[in-house]
């Protein structure tokens, strides 16, 4: 009798495995074929989203969010100095996350706003959002360097019922494999993301260069993770 019991308990675990495997591969095949395949579908019936030069160009505020940034910050400020967009209407927001380098003192050189904030990202931006009253915001990272037309570009997508845009961004090629592999990732998140955004399911966008409606986010809500979400 308890041979027949262990025959049984083992045609049941077996029976349980494979119900575990079909529905692994199902979940995985949903998530790396139907649903981008279903999403790319959708996205074509719709097409792409033009980018509209406003009749006024309202007032954008670029976020810069630092910490013990001394060896890029010049670098990055005088990249954003360098954007095409109506100097009056644009203005560069410098915020300091406690550094204990010489990144303000260095920051304080240059014709930007330099503020000060608690640690952490999110207090750095909401630090930002408290500090301007621009209609568009725009927060960057100092590892990013910003074409010039990016600024227009962005603010042009941002029209109708579009409340946030992320520009598209390129990693720096490096002769590695595991840099080559980390490039072939990145573009095939950046087209789901983009795909997703043109079916309005995006639920994410990319921190590295964010502009959004100041109206729609006028500060990070607390319990925010991550400034990408």
């Amino acid at each position: 009798m308890c041979f027949e019991w262990a025959i049984a308990d083992e045609g049941f675990v077996d029976l349980f495995l494979w119900i575990l495997f079909a529905i692994s591969t199902t979940i995985i095949a949903s998530v790396l074929f139907f649903y981008p395949c279903l999403a790319r579908w959708l996205a074509r019936r719709r097409g792409p989203i033009a980018s509209v030069v406003p009749e006024e160009w309202p007032t954008v505020a670029i976020l810069v969010p630092v910490f013990n940034e001394e060896k890029f910050i010049e670098q990055k400020i005088n990249n954003i100095l360098q954007v095409d967009y109506p100097k009056d209407k644009l203005t560069c927001l410098v915020i300091d996350n406690g550094s204990t380098d010489q990144t303000a003192e260095m920051v304080r050189r240059y014709p930007v706003t330099l503020l000060q904030s608690e640690r952490g990202k999110n207090n750095a931006i909401n630090a930002g959002l408290a500090a301007t009253d621009a209609e568009i915001v725009i927060v960057s990272d100092v590892d990013t360097t910003v074409e010039p037309s990016a600024v227009k570009e962005v603010v042009g997508m941002l029209h109708d019922d579009i409340g946030a845009v992320s520009g598209l961004v390129t990693l720096q090629r490096e002769k590695i494999p595991y840099m080559r592999s980390k490039l072939r990732f990145h573009v095939s998140d950046w087209e789901m993301r983009y795909t997703e955004g043109l079916i309005d399911s995006a639920c994410s966008l990319d921190g590295r260069f964010l502009a959004f409606r100041h109206s729609l986010v006028p500060r990070l809500p607390d319990e925010a993770i991550i400034d990408d979400l």
